[in-house]
């Protein structure tokens, strides 16, 4: 019997949050159209999946960035941005409104012809993420030569920059304040990507303990808002990561989500199109039990965007759709 290995932490990592991402808009959109009652249940739950689904992504890009940041020039880097990162959120923020103007009165929010007159930046409903990571990557860049040699101080630097602004109180511009608002846990995960993770007897519910402890607090929002609330999502978040560590699996389980996080940014970009299609198909045919929708309305929301991303369908159609070849 072969002794069974850790999982691709990473990956694996994605795969969780980005099914969390569906579910919660899932969750949300049922909300909106009326057919999930919101209460203390929704709010929980609600509240439970939001408070560090999204943290979890900009933390595991921080992770990464001081590597990113070293392979090849500075041109080079922003050619991959632009590739990557920005063509994505041009491209689907028209996608997106198109089908909310074709999709008409069964949108949640309907759109008429002059939102295609809107720009792209910074960013459109779920499409704010892409922006704000342009932002912190660009802004990473200029401290390139610093990131390099201290990337730890660098990192409590932004952190402490970052915190400074928003508690400040101060106008941001929609341009930035999102970027600000994830800069936290991006520098956070520069931080924690710095350091090798020791393996301890227990760590897995250690991980977990933390995990769970600190989600609480977010739920009951313990935390006063600013430093405290962003260092107990960055905890978090960190809990998960370190529970994930010390998880040694030959499930099968596992290779599926490490799949759904190789594919999570196709999946980001196109969740919500099918997920609410689905919810209205659904609605038409007088299905409205809330089980069957976040049930399918999930599986829809993570499987066919991994059916197009898969290695069988042409490479130029992935760089068409998603900026990866």
């Amino acid at each position: 019997m072969t002794r069974p290995q850790h999982i691709p932490l990473p990956d694996i990592a994605k795969g969780i949050g980005i099914i969390l991402v569906v579910f919660g808009h899932v969750w949300r959109g049922l909300a909106e159209a009326g057919l999930l009652q919101k209460g203390a249940v929704f709010e929980t739950v609600d509240a439970a999946v939001y408070a560090f689904h999204m943290p979890l992504f900009f933390v595991l890009s921080g992770w990464f960035f001081p590597q990113l940041l070293t392979r090849g020039t500075a041109v080079t880097f922003v050619g991959r941005i632009s590739q990557r990162l920005f063509y994505p959120l041009c491209l689907w923020t028209y996608i997106f409104i198109a089908f909310k103007v074709l999709a008409g009165s069964a949108a949640n929010s309907p759109l008429g012809l002059d939102a295609f007159l809107r720009w792209p930046v910074p960013g459109y409903l779920h499409l704010w993420f892409l922006w704000a990571l342009i932002v912190l990557q660009l802004g990473g860049l200029l401290m390139r030569p610093l990131v390099r040699r201290w990337p730890v101080f660098v990192a409590l630097g932004g952190m402490a920059a970052a915190m400074t602004v928003l508690q400040s109180g101060l106008w941001l511009s929609p341009l930035w304040h999102q970027a600000l608002k994830m800069a936290p846990y991006f520098f956070g995960g520069m931080v924690l990507g710095q350091f090798k993770w020791p393996q301890i007897t227990g760590g897995l519910w250690v991980g977990l303990g933390v995990f769970v402890i600190s989600d609480i607090g977010l739920i009951l929002d313990v935390a006063p808002r600013g430093f405290a609330q962003s260092s107990l999502t960055v905890s978090c978040v960190g809990g998960l990561l370190f529970a994930l560590h010390h998880l040694r699996s030959e499930r099968p389980i596992w290779a599926g989500v490490q799949r759904i996080g190789q594919c999570s940014l196709a999946i980001y970009l196109c969740h919500t199109i099918l997920s609410a299609g689905w919810r209205i198909g659904l609605v038409q045919l007088g299905i409205t039990a809330v089980p069957i929708h976040l049930i399918t309305g999930v599986g829809i929301g993570v499987l066919m965007p991994m059916l197009w991303h898969h290695h069988k369908v042409s490479p130029k159609i992935r760089l068409v759709f998603f900026g990866q070849a």
